[in-house]
């Protein structure tokens, strides 16, 4: 999925979280995110908007003199290398396990379809 279309589809589930889900301005920021991860498809497309939403600006998938690589940020600083790598398979792995957060969500925009 290109980087424009990834943006386009976050954006949209956003406004249709905010327009759809009743008292979303009142959510923690953790039930707006997975009320907004509710509206993405259920793809690798999805999960990969899902982790980008999540996570995006604690990670980078860069060009560098030995190639493309991930750099992640360790809470400290940014790392690249086999740490970054790490750290990135925790954020997929905790990206997939926050699915389940979207269940409420899920049950009530599916209704109004």
């Amino acid at each position: 999925m290109e980087k424009e279309q990834m943006m386009k589809m976050i954006e949209t589930a956003k406004q249709r979280a905010k327009q759809e889900i009743k008292g979303f301005s009142s959510l923690t920021e953790d039930q707006k995110t997975a009320a907004i991860c509710s509206f993405f498809p259920e793809t690798d497309g999805g999960n990969a908007a899902r982790l980008v939403l999540r996570f995006g600006e604690l990670m980078a998938f860069v060009e560098t003199p030995a190639g493309k690589q991930w750099m992640a940020f360790d809470g400290r600083r940014w790392v690249g290398g086999e740490a970054a790598e790490e750290i990135v398979n925790r954020f997929c792995e905790e990206s997939a396990a926050r699915i389940l957060d979207e269940i409420p969500f899920l049950k009530h925009h599916r209704k109004m379809q």
